[in-house]
């Protein structure tokens, strides 16, 4: 359906819908006005029997001799009229299913579509911080090496240190008895 299309329809629609509150209340009133009609109020008169008062409290006649009340359809429409009615708010019907049906699955399309996005970032994002995870546990590693390393290094140079010493003292304790017998 065309936009211009939808909103002569859901116009049309909206004073069908106006016109069927109408006609309803319209309806309700009359039967409201016969049912009362129907079953006045009464009150005793002695041996008199029973005496059928309309509101304004005038007498009526029983209920029996009053005619049926006519059905909503006997009061406004044909036969015709009725059958031509029950077909438009079929079809009616039908078309308003057919929309909402085309708004839901175009509802549960637009869903989809930007659940996926999300889902997928979502999973992206686990599987970044996951992957930071990891990285920090090496980077831990590494300093935890480092640290080592250098206390090793820290102990090499303090041994070389040593033995540098301990080379100068036999070197020097070599070269004594060459000075003492030169002298």
């Amino acid at each position: 359906m065309t936009p211009m299309h939808n909103d002569e329809f859901h116009r049309s629609l909206a004073a069908l819908y106006a016109e069927q509150d109408r006609m309803l209340e319209e309806h309700r009133e009359r039967m409201a006005d016969r049912e009362a009609q129907a079953s006045p109020p009464v009150s005793g008169n002695g041996d008199a029997g029973l005496i059928f008062k309309d509101y304004a409290g005038n007498a009526q006649a029983s209920a029996a001799t009053a005619e049926p009340a006519p059905s909503f359809f006997d009061e406004g429409f044909s036969e015709r009229q009725s059958d031509a009615l029950a077909l438009v708010i079929a079809e009616l019907q039908r078309q308003w299913q057919e929309d909402i049906d085309n708004l839901q699955s175009r509802l549960a399309n637009m869903i989809a579509r930007f659940a996926f996005p999300g889902e997928r970032a979502e999973e992206t994002n686990y599987a970044l911080k996951n992957q930071l995870a990891r990285m920090e546990g090496r980077i831990r590693q590494r300093e935890l090496e480092t640290a080592k390393f250098e206390r090793q290094v820290a102990d090499l140079a303090g041994e070389s240190i040593e033995i540098k010493a301990l080379i100068g003292n036999v070197l020097k304790k070599l070269d004594a008895p060459k000075t003492r017998k030169r002298r």
